[in-house]
Formats: structure tokens, C-alpha cells, sequence
């Protein structure tokens, strides 16, 4: 590699992180590859409290040293401290002149770890340079053994060590011993987990051979088994990359594309080969492109790991459309950055949804603004969050002082505690029904106002109000005009009634009389003439027979103005006398269901009940085509109860509704006055029903009339 392991972040992260009773080992080819984990493992080492141990030729520790001291380490210091130590290999690490022996060199270390914890440091920290160990194939045999047994000590003792080997001067033979003795292995600047580390039980044993065929078959397959587990994870990541539903690009520093996926070209509308041949910004619109320069700059000048932008994306022969736009970087194996990654995804739909609603947001705040009723919203913490001038102009209060000053608008509108409490009970309940209420403004007007309150997902309640006391006012005073029309109404027919008995009275008494004190006359006159005057005679009889006719046309008359029936012998009588008529005179049956007694009450409403029932069996021969009609009258809870019940074609709807029938009209209008209520209801084909409610006078009233 041309560039320096020292400065590799991955490569010196890597070293710091080899911690107790790890054994690696280093091959290297040149001082550079040599020396480029001294200083992150002496570094790493001293933050931890730990012995250093460093074993070298008598002709490379000097080096050592000026290595040690070129990564900021003052040797010096150290050295005079106990806490880095450097020895000569073959001098200390040889037992005797010649003679390296396994066993002295493990119990040297074991030695130098109890020694090390004996004076505080938390254990022991070995690099060794081991081209003073280079001898005969003994030494070498000795050596691998050695390293076999280091495995076993760094185990049971608090140590960890780096064995330096040099490829130049060390044979393969002792290489691949070394390799198969350190389970980490630092080459070309990467510290590698040791597939082909065989443990020293096994490395041992007298058939070594066999385990490392058995170790070595098994690593080709573990080896062939991660080979496909990568194929299929690239191939898995390769099927995400072109089905994924969002644009993916990867382009180089410059915005120039590298790869795309399927998404990514149909969205712009470009082939492959016609991408690679532009950058990031060709696909950019004018107006967004300075904010996207700013933002990759910051980027890559390490202010931000990412970045997003919402911007418009120019397209091939097609109208532009607006992306939101993910962007990071793409490190290399040091670390720096090498791609960029950008993922695309069309968002145009959105935003017209947006630019819908704002237009929306719009409409509604003028709606807000200018809609003649008073709307606010209110927090579910009972505060005031929001109202529209229309409250504020007949309120009186500012919604910024309100909020500003802390006012309870409540208190201020309901002072009375009781008026208060329904408002929240009101506003709690919020189930949008109608409700009126009093209000007090700020200027201490009291107003009618009527208000709906809803309740929004958010637990806010939403209030909407008018002012209604122009229009209380109006209907106040329709009310009372109303009461007087209604006074004028009855008084006008009680007026009406008793000129009616007064007429019937004067026709029967006074008309009455006359006609038959003139019927007396002309029977003596009749009775004056001789037999043989037959034509005087004739015209006496027709004279008599004309005023018999007079005389019962002015009994029906006297009747239909004011049955006395009604006033002699009551409600009961009158009924069941009206129906009899009725029955006589149209052929239709009439069934009633009449009380054995008289229904005690004043004259007003035996007139109003009877004059209803007069103008029902009216209705009934008028356009009822029934043949039938059922009558039953009675009292029920303290009311006097009329139903008349026909089978002819039945009243529509329609018919009720017009409110053109003046006998309707004038039927619900007597009920109305005397408090009571009529209902009519009706079925095509099948008849209608005639309902009369009126409350019964007390009895004490009764028996006074």
C-alpha cells in the first residue's frame, strides 16, 4: 500500500480495540507495515494501566525506540517508571548461548505479568519483534511451539501481545506455523479474525497432521458456506436496489452518476447509459439548485451526515415534478468519503394536496374571518386558543389580552356561579345540541346569544354562537302579539256564541210564537168556512201546512245556531244528539262510545268541544267518503279526550300541511285557547282519526259553573 497504516483510522481503531489475552500476530514486508501498530497499542496499553513489553534484535532497538518516539510517546519517561520495557531477544529470551527454550520464555512472561500486578499495572502488554529468533529448524520448531503455548498462558493470565514476523526473513515453512498459531493476524493493515487458528490443545497433539486436514476442510467450507451467504446477501440487496418503489442513485463527489436503479430512470425518464453521462444538478431546477450546492458542500465538508431537500426534478421530455431528496455519503475502507447516495422519491401528488390546502386553509380562514357568527376553539385545558372577529366585535374582548392577561372569559360573561357552571357542564358535554343563554359583554351589556359546542379529535372544543337578542326581542314582542290575536280570538267567539244563543233564543221564543199564534188563526179561520167553499178551503190547509214547514225550519235554525240540548242536558247529550243527526241526515253509521254521566265542565270548553266535533263530522261528509265513523269521548290523566275515527280515503299529508283548511284552522285554534292540542292523522284508504286533548278544569271550577 502506498499510503501509511499509521494513518488509517479503521487500521489504528482496530488495533486499540485487541484486548486482554488476545494473541496476534503481525506480517509485514518494510518498517512501514512494521511500526504502524506501535503507537495505537503502546497507546491503548497506557490508557489501561498495562505493562509494555517490547522484545527485539540487539540491532533494532534503537529503532524501537526512535519509532516509539515519532507517534508521541516519551520513551524516556516510561522507561525510567517500569511501565515500558524493552529487551533484547536473543539475549534475555535465550536460556543459555544457542539454546531457545518454550518453557523458560512462558515462564518469563508469567514471571513479568506477576511482577507487573505485584506494582499496580493490570497486567502485561507483549510486542515482540521475533527475527532474533531465527536459527536453526530446531530454533524454528521451538519457536511455533512457543507460540502454540502463548495461546494457553495469555488465557489464564491478564496479558495480550503482537508477534512481529518479516516475510523477508523468515521462511514460509515458519509463516504458515506462525499464522496457525495466532488467532488474529495484522497484514496489510487490516487485523483479521484467524480462520485457519488452530488451538494449542490441538496444535499439540503428537497427529497434528489430521486436525489440520479436518480444521482445513472444515475452513474451505465455512469458506465456500460465507462465499454464498455473501452472493445471496449482494443478490437479496441487488433485488431491493431495482424493485424498490423510491429512485436510488449513487454518484461520485462531483454529482456525477455511478448506478441507478429501475425507479430512479423512470422517474426521470433517462436509460443508464444516458445517466452516467450527467450529474446530480443537470436533473435539478434552476431555482433549487443554489440550496442543493450549499447543502452537498456542508456535506462533505462534515457539518451534517445527511441532508433532505423538497425540490422540483427536471425529466426527459416530461414536465418537471416535485422530489423529496435524501442525501448522505458513501465511505471508503478508511473512512473518507467516497460516493454519495441519493434517494428520490416523487412527491408531487403531495404537494398538489398541499397547495389544495392551503387554498382550502385559505377560503376557511376568510370563511373564519368574515362569517357573521362567533366561532372559538378552546384547549382541553379550558383555555381560550382562537376566536374570529365576529366574537371578539360582539364580545368585546381581544383574544391577544385574553391570552396576554389570563382573563376567565367565562367568569367575565356568566358572573352568576350557577349560570357559570351550566356553561362548563354545557361545553363538557359538547354533543353540538343547541342552547341559549344570557351573556354579559365587556362593556356590561347583557345579550341572548345561542351557542353549539362540538368536540374535536384533539380534546379542543370548538363553540359557534350568534347574537339573538334582536331576534328574542322580535319574537318577545310576535308572542305577545300572538297572545292578543289569541285574547281578540276568543273573546270573539265567546262573543259569537253568545250572539248566537241570544239569535236562537229571539228566533224561538219571539219568531216562535208568532208563527204559532198565526197557525191558531188560520185553523179558527179554516174552521169558519162552509163545506161548499172547498177552493177557500184548499188554500187554508196549504196556508197551515206552509207554516207548520216555517215553524220547524226556524226550530233547526234556533238548534244549529245554539242546541239547547247543549245547555240543558250537557256534552254528553249534545254528542250523542249531533251524531244521531248526523247519522239521519247523510246515511252514514255512526258508533259511539259515550260516558254513562255527563262530563262536568264550564260552558267555553263544552262549546269549543262540541263545535270541534260539529266541524269534524262536517270534514267527514264534505270529503271523506266514509261509511262508518266511530266516536268516543271521555276523560284520560286529567284531560277531556274527543276522538272521531272515519274509514273513508284517509287526509294526506300534504292536505295537513298547506294549513288552508280554515275548519282545521279554527278546530286546533279552540283547542289551542283552552291549552289543549289536536291531532290529525290520517292512512289512504283506510280513514283518518281526529284527536282532541283538553285539560279539564279544576273541580272546584267545574261545580261552580
Amino acid at each position: 500500500m502506498q499510503a501509511s497504516y499509521s494513518d488509517n483510522a479503521n487500521f489504528i481503531e482496530a488495533v486499540k480495540s485487541v484486548g486482554p489475552h488476545e494473541h496476534l500476530c503481525l506480517i509485514y514486508s518494510n518498517r512501514d507495515e512494521q511500526f504502524a501498530s506501535i503507537g495505537p497499542s503502546l497507546e491503548i496499553g497506557l490508557e489501561r494501566r498495562e505493562r509494555v513489553l517490547y522484545v527485539a534484535d540487539e540491532k533494532s532497538a534503537v529503532a524501537v525506540r526512535d519509532a516509539i518516539r515519532e507517534t508521541g510517546i516519551d520513551v524516556d519517561r516510561y522507561g525510567r517508571d517500569g511501565t515500558l520495557v524493552i529487551v533484547a531477544g536473543r539475549q534475555d529470551m535465550y536460556i543459555e548461548p544457542g539454546f531457545f527454550h518454550p518453557e523458560w520464555s512462558i515462564r518469563f512472561l508469567s514471571q513479568l505479568e506477576d511482577e507487573a500486578r505485584a506494582v499496580g499495572f493490570s497486567g502485561i502488554r507483549f510486542i515482540g519483534e521475533m527475527s532474533w529468533a531465527i536459527g536453526d529448524d530446531s530454533d524454528s520448531a521451538r519457536l511455533i511451539e512457543y507460540e502454540a503455548k502463548v495461546n494457553r498462558l495469555f488465557s489464564q493470565i491478564n496479558a495480550s501481545g503482537i508477534c512481529q514476523y518479516n516475510l523477508n526473513r523468515f521462511p514460509p515453512e515458519v509463516i504458515l506455523g506462525v499464522i496457525q498459531t495466532h488467532p488474529l493476524v495484522i497484514y496489510r493493515g487490516d487485523v483479521c479474525r484467524n480462520p485457519y487458528y488452530i488451538p494449542p490443545d490441538e496444535f499439540l497433539k503428537p497427529n497434528r497432521a489430521a486436525v489440520e486436514l479436518d480444521r482445513l476442510l472444515s475452513n474451505i467450507h465455512a469458506t465456500q458456506q460465507a462465499r454464498q451467504t455473501i452472493l445471496a446477501s449482494e443478490q437479496r440487496w441487488r433485488s431491493i436496489f431495482e424493485s424498490s418503489a423510491i429512485g436510488i442513485a449513487m454518484t461520485e463527489l462531483d454529482g456525477r452518476f455511478v448506478v441507478t436503479n429501475r425507479a430512479c430512470q423512470d422517474l426521470v425518464g433517462y436509460t443508464v447509459a444516458e445517466l452516467q453521462e450527467m450529474k446530480l444538478l443537470d436533473l435539478t431546477h434552476e431555482d433549487d439548485r443554489g440550496n442543493t450546492i450549499d447543502l452537498i458542500a456542508e456535506m462533505q465538508a462534515g457539518q451534517r451526515k445527511e441532508f433532505q431537500i423538497e425540490k422540483r426534478c427536471l425529466r426527459k421530455d416530461r414536465p418537471p415534478v416535485w422530489v423529496r431528496t435524501t442525501m448522505s455519503l458513501i465511505p471508503d475502507a478508511e473512512g473518507s468519503p467516497r460516493y454519495m447516495m441519493a434517494l428520490v422519491e416523487d412527491i408531487t401528488e403531495r404537494k398538489l394536496a398541499e397547495e389544495n390546502l392551503r387554498k382550502q386553509t385559505e377560503v376557511l380562514q376568510k370563511i373564519f374571518d368574515h362569517i357573521p357568527v362567533m366561532i372559538n376553539l378552546t384547549g382541553e385545558d379550558g383555555r381560550l386558543k382562537l376566536v374570529n372577529r365576529e366574537w371578539e366585535r360582539i364580545l368585546g374582548w381581544r383574544l391577544e389580552e385574553i391570552q396576554k392577561q389570563d382573563v376567565d372569559v367565562i367568569a367575565e360573561c356568566y358572573p352568576d356561579p350557577r349560570d357559570r357552571q351550566t356553561v362548563l357542564n354545557f361545553r363538557a358535554a359538547a354533543r353540538g345540541e343547541r342552547f341559549d343563554l344570557k351573556t354579559r359583554t365587556r362593556d356590561g351589556r347583557m345579550i341572548d346569544t345561542r351557542w353549539a359546542v362540538v368536540k374535536l379529535t384533539d380534546g379542543a372544543t370548538l363553540g359557534i354562537g350568534i347574537d339573538i337578542t334582536e331576534r328574542k326581542r322580535a319574537e318577545e314582542e310576535l308572542q305577545r302579539s300572538f297572545g292578543q290575536l289569541r285574547e281578540l280570538t276568543a273573546r270573539l267567539e265567546s262573543v259569537r256564541e253568545e250572539e248566537r244563543a241570544r239569535v236562537a233564543r229571539e228566533i224561538h221564543d219571539e219568531l216562535g210564537q208568532a208563527l204559532t199564534a198565526i197557525k191558531i188563526d188560520l185553523a179558527s179561520l179554516g174552521s169558519a168556512l162552509r163545506a161548499d167553499q172547498k177552493e177557500e178551503l184548499q188554500k187554508a190547509e196549504s196556508i197551515l201546512r206552509l207554516v207548520d214547514q216555517t215553524i220547524l225550519s226556524v226550530r233547526r235554525i234556533a238548534t244549529e245556531l245554539r242546541p239547547g240540548i247543549l245547555d240543558d242536558l250537557g256534552l254528553v247529550a249534545a254528542v250523542e244528539w249531533a251524531a244521531e243527526e248526523f247519522e239521519a241526515r247523510t246515511g252514514i253509521k255512526c258508533r259511539l262510545d259515550l260516558p254513562d254521566d255527563d262530563i262536568v265542565i264550564d260552558p267555553e270548553r263544552t262549546t269549543a268541544i262540541f263545535r270541534i266535533f260539529q266541524e269534524t263530522l262536517t270534514n267527514i261528509t264534505r270529503h271523506a267518503e266514509a261509511t262508518q265513523v266511530d266516536v268516543k269521548l271521555g276523560t284520560e290523566d286529567g284531560r277531556i279526550v274527543l276522538e272521531v275515527r272515519d274509514n273513508g280515503r284517509g287526509i294526506g299529508q300534504e292536505q295537513l300541511s298547506t294549513g288552508k283548511s280554515l275548519g282545521i284552522l279554527g278546530m286546533r285554534e279552540r283547542a289551542l285557547l283552552l291549552g289543549g292540542e289536536l291531532t290529525i292523522s290520517g292512512v289512504p284508504r283506510k280513514g283518518t282519526i281526529v284527536r282532541v286533548l283538553i285539560p279539564a278544569p279544576h273541580p272546584d271550577s267545574a261545580r261552580s259553573v
